[in-house]
């Protein structure tokens, strides 16, 4: 009699294990997948994508999907014979992530454009565009020149950092240049004008912060990534 007691205590034990198992399981999976989304990566050769005094809350992302769209770090010092590197990196929330490098070797510009899907937990599933091709003079001159504008590389005031920190609808960028004379990179969230006045800051009003969102957007219109992807501003 007491065997089978001892039985049913077992058969009655056993189903609370097993939910206690799953449930331990579940939440090693769900760490492992928020340790995947803080960690930053390198790239394919192991370098840092961005130099330590330079990254932000947004680093992980970035490299998260930089890595997974296997492009290259261009913090580092030139490869031979490059002259210069730029690149936009553009991570809206709600559809594809995309990279535009634009290289100058041997007196000609190449861009490479790259489109990487994601699931609905932003999770790189596959890339979907990818495409490098030379530019002609008409246009290598016309975007080369979008990543000279002196005014794209102004560092932000503390105020300003603020007020963008307070704009919810807005679209991370990371603008990146590498030339002979070193690594430069500015992540903004540019928010509409409308945005300054309504913290009462009106003198921020004369700083174009829009210049981030025109400049994405002829970026992608001569990447010639698919429809969906045509445009970086969410309004």
């Amino acid at each position: 009699m007491k065997y089978e007691i001892l039985f049913a205590i077992l058969l009655t034990a056993l189903p609370a294990l097993t939910q206690e198992q799953r449930n331990a399981d579940g939440k090693a999976e769900k760490d492992s997948q928020a340790d995947s989304i803080l960690k930053v990566l390198a790239d394919p050769e192991g370098h840092p994508y961005f130099p330590k005094d330079r990254e932000s809350y947004d680093t992980p992302s970035y490299t998260r999907y930089l890595a997974a769209m296997k492009e290259p770090s261009i913090s580092r010092q030139l490869p031979d014979g490059v002259e210069c590197i730029y690149r936009l990196t553009i991570l809206p929330t709600f559809s594809d992530r995309m990279s535009i490098r634009i290289s100058k070797k041997g007196g000609r510009y190449e861009m490479r454009a790259i489109q990487l899907r994601c699931n609905y937990a932003h999770d790189p599933v596959e890339i979907v565009h990818d495409e490098t091709r030379i530019l002609d003079e008409s246009l290598s001159g016309p975007l080369v020149s979008l990543f000279s504008r002196e005014q794209l590389w102004i560092k932000f005031t503390n105020l300003e950092k603020a007020v963008m920190d307070s704009v919810k609808d807005r679209i991370p960028y990371i603008f990146e240049r590498r030339t002979e004379e070193g690594y430069e990179m500015i992540d903004p969230h540019s928010p509409s004008v409308g945005v300054l006045f309504l913290e009462d800051h009106p003198h921020l009003s004369t700083k174009d912060f829009k210049i981030y969102d025109r400049i994405a957007d002829r970026l992608i219109k001569e990447a010639g990534f698919p429809a969906q992807a045509n445009s970086a501003d969410p309004k």
